[in-house]
């Protein structure tokens, strides 16, 4: 079998020899020393898989990574990063890269990752821009941090927040940067009685009830070597909770009518907008599997303590929703924009995203404006009042902070504040930059 074909881009000489010497001896192996090499070298071998630093002189990884992209999106790329460029490699996860891994580099890592990449040569669903959390206010930068120090572990993980703030959508990150080759599988437990939800997590055999007329796979099945997402897990009954309690002791379950043990390789994130501890001294929920859950914890702030972010939400969903209903919407007013950042948003994020599904799909113009906002937005008392042009000033000076931190790289500064280039081309006009 003819060997894949690996190009290695680095800058420092010793690290590039280094790893072309490791991973000769399974792949065919070409190096270069920065982006605008690596590419041209690129466009004339059609290399299986590109592993690359990220900052190097003449054109960086993530340029690279943007470039190749455009050329072929399944090409598999890998970025090499320095701790301290923790945020660029998870910029660039968001951007189509297949993983990183961090300097100094464990070759038996490496070689997983390598593997893992070309077997499956996906890229990652938070390319797709409503599967991936946004913002950049101190909350979110925190989180993001985070995020990446847990990812690639195999540790239960519990998702607290309210409501509409995206936990879902935090798992399918948390999955998509991990190293579990299988999918995320949800499981509401909220919309299913007792017996019913049993039988969806655990599957049944045939003949285990009335109705079983042959043999169903349950969502842990469904979920091998990757991720099951339990969501609003407060809801859950006692039984639920003994035999959810027994898979995350020892990863074994039986189906409904089965005396089978059947082994779970999977890993479990939870999720609840209610505060387990009332539960827990009630007799509701059970402490015990509170503390197998609550490994790591991740909470998401609601909407209205992450106001910055808001604009970035509404540019967002005005180029997603302008393009599903077929209308091309240009702008958001400054007015209009006011009174939505200065909402207090109770249904979060899921609120936001329906209330300008509702203007868009209303409205005759192509500006959306005050008028186009639902009445139970705008009446409700000093809604936009303390609002000055500050939202236009902070607009701007987040757009100028992103500028500065890619270099001036519109491409990348566009992606990191989750609109397009030419929305981003449009700002800079507004505000002279």
């Amino acid at each position: 079998m003819d060997k894949k074909t690996i190009l290695i881009v680095e800058d420092e000489v010793n690290i590039r020899k280094g790893l072309a010497a490791t991973l000769s001896d399974n792949y065919r192996v070409l190096s270069a020393e920065n982006g605008e090499e690596a590419y041209e070298i690129f466009k004339k071998q059609h290399p299986d898989l590109v592993l690359t630093d990220i900052r190097m002189p003449k054109m960086g990884g993530l340029s690279l990574l943007d470039k190749i992209k455009l050329e072929n999106k399944k090409i598999p790329v890998i970025l090499i990063t320095a701790y301290g460029t923790i945020d660029s490699a998870v910029d660039s996860m968001k951007r189509g890269a297949a993983d990183y891994i961090t300097k100094p580099v464990n070759l038996d890592k490496l070689e997983a990752v390598i593997k893992k990449a070309l077997t499956h040569k996906k890229t990652p669903s938070k390319t797709n821009p409503e599967s991936s959390i946004i913002g950049t206010s101190p909350l979110m930068k925190t989180l993001y941090s985070q995020i990446t120090k847990v990812a690639l572990s195999n540790a239960t993980i519990l998702i607290t927040g309210e409501s509409g703030t995206g936990k879902e959508v935090l798992a399918r990150d948390i999955h998509d940067l991990s190293m579990r080759p299988g999918k995320l599988v949800p499981v509401h437990c909220s919309s299913l009685p007792e017996t019913l939800l049993e039988s969806e997590l655990f599957g049944y055999e045939k003949g285990a009830f009335t109705g079983a007329a042959s043999r169903k796979l349950g969502r842990f099945d469904m979920a091998a070597k990757g991720t099951l997402f339990l969501d609003e897990i407060s809801e859950i009954s006692p039984l639920i909770q003994i035999k959810l309690l027994r898979v995350l002791h020892d990863k074994t379950f039986e189906m409904v009518g089965g005396t089978e043990t059947r082994k779970a390789d999977i890993r479990i994130i939870a999720a609840t907008n209610k505060n387990l501890e009332p539960l827990i001294k009630s007799g509701q929920f059970r402490e015990d599997l509170y503390y197998r859950l609550n490994v790591i914890h991740f909470h998401l702030p609601p909407l209205r303590q992450r106001k910055t972010d808001i604009p970035l939400f509404v540019n967002r969903f005005i180029e997603e929703l302008g393009k599903s209903s077929g209308k091309l919407i240009e702008i958001i007013s400054e007015d209009a924009l006011k009174i939505l950042v200065n909402y207090s948003w109770p249904g979060n994020i899921r609120q936001l995203k329906n209330v300008l599904e509702r203007m868009i799909l209303l409205t005759s113009s192509r500006i959306l404006d005050i008028k186009d906002i639902p009445q139970e937005i705008t009446a409700v008392e000093g809604v936009a009042s303390n609002a000055g042009t500050t939202i236009k000033n902070a607009e701007k000076d987040l757009i100028i902070k992103e500028l500065e931190n890619t270099g001036g790289n519109k491409t990348e500064t566009a992606k990191r504040l989750g609109i397009s280039r030419k929305t981003l081309y449009r700002k800079m006009e507004e505000f002279g930059l």
